[in-house]
Protein backbone atom coordinates (compact mmCIF):
# COMPACT_ATOMS: atom_id res chain seq x y z
CA UNK A 1 0.00 0.00 0.00
CA UNK A 2 1.32 3.44 -0.87
CA UNK A 3 1.35 6.26 1.64
CA UNK A 4 2.21 9.92 1.38
CA UNK A 5 4.48 11.45 4.00
CA UNK A 6 4.47 15.24 4.30
CA UNK A 7 6.79 17.54 6.23
CA UNK A 8 4.58 19.96 8.20
CA UNK A 9 7.37 22.18 9.49
CA UNK A 10 9.41 25.01 8.03
CA UNK A 11 12.62 23.07 8.55
CA UNK A 12 14.06 20.09 6.69
CA UNK A 13 13.36 16.71 8.29
CA UNK A 14 15.33 13.47 7.91
CA UNK A 15 13.33 10.27 8.33
CA UNK A 16 15.01 6.89 8.83
CA UNK A 17 12.86 4.01 7.56
CA UNK A 18 12.79 0.30 8.37
CA UNK A 19 14.84 -0.64 5.32
CA UNK A 20 17.70 1.58 6.49
CA UNK A 21 17.05 4.19 3.83
CA UNK A 22 16.66 7.77 4.98
CA UNK A 23 14.46 10.35 3.32
CA UNK A 24 15.30 14.03 3.56
CA UNK A 25 12.13 16.08 3.31
CA UNK A 26 12.40 19.80 2.57
CA UNK A 27 9.82 22.10 4.22
CA UNK A 28 6.21 21.39 3.16
CA UNK A 29 7.38 18.60 0.82
CA UNK A 30 5.46 15.36 0.20
CA UNK A 31 6.97 11.99 -0.62
CA UNK A 32 5.36 8.67 -1.58
CA UNK A 33 6.46 5.71 0.51
CA UNK A 34 5.35 2.11 1.01
CA UNK A 35 3.60 1.06 4.22
CA UNK A 36 6.19 -1.54 5.21
CA UNK A 37 8.86 1.20 5.33
CA UNK A 38 7.20 2.89 8.32
CA UNK A 39 5.28 0.06 9.99
CA UNK A 40 6.19 -0.14 13.70
CA UNK A 41 8.99 2.42 13.41
CA UNK A 42 9.38 4.23 16.77
CA UNK A 43 11.18 7.19 15.20
CA UNK A 44 8.34 7.89 12.78
CA UNK A 45 5.77 7.42 15.57
CA UNK A 46 7.65 10.06 17.55
CA UNK A 47 7.57 12.46 14.57
CA UNK A 48 3.84 11.82 14.13
CA UNK A 49 3.23 12.54 17.84
CA UNK A 50 5.09 15.85 17.60
CA UNK A 51 3.18 16.72 14.39
CA UNK A 52 6.38 17.09 12.41
CA UNK A 53 5.21 14.78 9.62
CA UNK A 54 1.79 13.73 8.39
CA UNK A 55 1.08 10.37 6.79
CA UNK A 56 -1.94 9.83 4.56
CA UNK A 57 -3.06 6.87 2.49
CA UNK A 58 -3.08 7.39 -1.25
CA UNK A 59 -6.35 6.54 -2.91
CA UNK A 60 -6.02 3.68 -5.32
CA UNK A 61 -7.41 4.35 -8.78
CA UNK A 62 -10.55 2.43 -9.59
CA UNK A 63 -9.94 -0.50 -11.85
CA UNK A 64 -11.86 -0.32 -15.08
CA UNK A 65 -12.45 -3.05 -17.55
CA UNK A 66 -10.01 -2.65 -20.37
CA UNK A 67 -10.78 -3.77 -23.82
CA UNK A 68 -8.79 -6.82 -24.61
CA UNK A 69 -7.53 -7.07 -28.12
CA UNK A 70 -6.90 -10.54 -29.45
CA UNK A 71 -3.30 -10.81 -30.48
CA UNK A 72 -2.29 -12.69 -33.57
CA UNK A 73 -0.40 -15.86 -32.75
CA UNK A 74 3.22 -15.65 -33.72
CA UNK A 75 4.43 -17.79 -36.54
CA UNK A 76 6.70 -20.62 -35.56
CA UNK A 77 10.34 -19.88 -36.08
CA UNK A 78 11.81 -21.90 -38.86
CA UNK A 79 15.56 -22.24 -39.17
CA UNK A 80 16.50 -22.71 -42.76
CA UNK A 81 19.63 -24.66 -43.41
CA UNK A 82 22.07 -23.18 -45.88
CA UNK A 83 22.22 -24.98 -49.15
CA UNK A 84 25.66 -26.22 -50.02
CA UNK A 85 26.66 -27.03 -53.59
CA UNK A 86 29.54 -29.30 -54.51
Amino acid sequence: MKLRMKNLTRRPVSVLCNSGRSYHLPPKYEYEISANEIEGNPYINKLLGRKVVEITRLSEPEKTEKETVAKKPRAARVDKAKKTTK
